[in-house]
């Protein structure tokens, strides 16, 4: 039976600061902008409506949400099955297929669009296809397809499995003895309780394609709606008001997509923290074991080519004789590291910043959401409502702020790198409070529970058992909030005007110029290389702290009352 305690009067007036602070941070850029873009008397009402239906804006939103959606539902019909066969495959095999989903995360979707563009220019000179004109736009539109669909694949692989793999297969025994066929048991037990992990990952993905305009501008689409942002900025600046149209349009579609799929993205108050709460269905047979090994191959297959196109890009010389390049040219990464060293240093710096600002916030929120009560589910809902904020939404806002209150954030360098430092943070914010949370759950109810009823008391126990056990996850987050820093290029194109710009800015500018792909190639492999190992190094340390986490005994009726 889980105890469940009360919050105290300090941690009730550090949950108030918290949102306090939130509220003018967040909540009060974001009602600037909304005011400057609604206006208050009729006529000008009259012409905001005028402008939200006019022809470019309204293309650029269904654009926007086409893209998002058919990405969506790729990745979902590559996802779904290897999930279900996943299902029934050995430990050995699960693993390998998670491995190889988290994949197309070591590489940004904008370098991942300039690569798959590469590849089809390579693929059109062995055989020319013949298309010309607007083709080769919408040929532009399905390789943007291809590339959130592939990008953000891990997302509805990973959560639909930990979906299947958390039910309990006693709910299908029973249905099976009381003589429900196969497909009745798939359409009433299964399919509904995977569903909120297949929401989860779907309504993120679709929140993230959406918000993106890096990517599509990589691939020349710029009739989309977060594209639009960012060059109508650049050409006519904040008093555009077609700018100040869309922006409120992003933020009210991802607020729309966030109320649609809530239950899904809301962590429960009180979840048990098995690895597994299901025996594993395996295959018996040769026949089985190979169905099982095919989408192993196949997931492999998909994921790896971007990265071995990458590297042949980086290396390669003299395209235009076939497929594979005919000559060879060594990396020469001293050189690179020598001249993007000072880059490198103040990115290394803020994503440093960052990720300590990304762990201090999931401290704060995953202590204080513990507890029942009215404020700690407002602590939940605030982080989990980060979600639904577009970082390029949150920094026009920010721009909109400093320019009412003559701060000036695109001559101030010192305020716009830490406007963008405050955004990676806020995104990472959900994520960091989920794993901090389940972590502080289990250890009150493991190991601080158990030192309690031997008589240990005191701010000595967090710091000798608490502290230790909760190193890993720690590590963990402060490693993704860092690897989000590093490949953060939407919002730091919007607020960053600093020469000393992101590594990843610098990426996307060599992406922006024709010529030689050896170059922009070279200095991806080195960001590659940087986020495969933080992320490498991240789950491995989730992954240790999984398997050293205590599980939460389960509530009483009463208690879940």
């Amino acid at each position: 039976m889980i105890e469940q305690q009360r919050m105290t009067w300090k941690s009730g007036t550090l949950a108030l600061t918290l949102l306090l602070v939130f509220g003018v941070l967040v909540l009060a850029p974001l009602v600037l902008l909304c005011v400057a873009a609604i206006p208050a008397n009729g006529v000008e009402l009259e012409a905001l409506r005028r402008l939200l239906s006019d022809s470019p804006v309204q293309q650029a939103f269904l654009r926007s949400m086409a893209v998002a959606l058919l990405a969506c539902g790729a990745a979902s019909v590559v996802a779904i099955p290897i999930a279900i066969v996943a299902l029934r495959c050995s430990p050995l095999t699960r693993r390998l297929i998670g491995l190889f989903g988290v994949l197309p995360l070591v590489m940004p979707a904008y370098l991942s669009a300039a690569v798959l563009q590469h590849l089809g220019s390579a693929l059109e000179l062995i055989a020319p296809l013949g298309v010309a004109g607007d083709r080769y736009a919408v040929g532009h539109v399905l390789t943007l397809i291809l590339v959130f669909a592939l990008h953000y694949l891990p997302l509805i692989l990973l959560g639909l499995l930990t979906g299947l793999t958390k039910i309990d297969r006693s709910l299908e025994e029973s249905a099976r003895n009381l003589g429900a066929g196969r497909l009745a048991i798939w359409r009433r037990v299964i399919l509904p309780l995977a569903t909120p992990g297949y929401l989860l990952g779907a309504s993120v993905m679709v929140l993230r394609v959406i918000e993106d305009a890096a990517s599509p501008l990589v691939l020349g689409v710029g009739d989309m709606l977060a594209p639009q942002l960012l060059l109508r900025l650049g050409e006519a600046g904040l008093a555009d008001p077609q700018l100040q149209a869309g922006a409120l349009l992003l933020l009210f579609v991802s607020l729309l997509i966030t109320a649609f799929a809530w239950s899904a993205l809301l962590p429960p108050l009180n979840t048990e923290t098995d690895r597994h709460c299901a025996r594993s269905l395996r295959w018996r047979r040769l026949p089985g074991a190979v169905l099982a090994f095919l989408p192993l191959l196949a997931l492999a297959a998909v994921t790896l080519a971007p990265l071995i196109w990458l590297v042949l890009i980086a290396v390669g010389m003299q395209w235009s004789e076939g497929l594979l390049p005919t000559g060879q040219q060594g990396i020469a990464y001293t050189t690179l590291l020598h001249q993007q060293w000072p880059g490198l240093v103040t990115t290394f710096g803020y994503a440093g910043i960052a990720a300590l600002l990304t762990l201090l916030l999931g401290l704060l929120f995953g202590a204080l959401t513990l507890t029942p009560g009215p404020i700690a589910r407002s602590m939940r809902f605030v982080a989990t409502a980060m979600l639904a904020l577009p970082g390029i939404v949150l920094a026009l806002a920010y721009l909109h702020a400093s320019a009412r209150l003559d701060l000036y954030l695109d001559t101030s360098p010192e305020l716009a790198w830490g406007a963008l430092i405050l955004i990676v943070a806020l995104k990472q914010l959900p994520l960091a409070q989920r794993l901090i949370a389940r972590e502080l759950r289990a250890l009150r109810h493991g190991s601080l529970a158990a030192a309690r009823n031997l008589g240990a008391h005191g701010p000595a126990l967090y710091l000798r058992i608490g502290l230790p056990a909760l190193i890993a996850t720690l590590g963990a987050v402060l490693l993704f909030g860092a690897v989000a820093a590093i490949q953060e290029v939407s919002v730091a194109l919007v607020l960053i005007r600093d020469p000393a710009a992101p590594y990843a800015v610098t990426l996307f500018r060599s992406l922006q110029t024709a010529g030689d792909p050896a170059p922009w190639a070279t200095q991806g492999v080195l960001l590659v290389s940087f986020i495969a190992t933080g992320l490498a190094i991240a789950f491995l340390l989730s992954r240790n702290a999984c398997r050293s986490r205590a599980p939460i005994p389960s509530q009483s009726p009463r208690d879940q009352a």
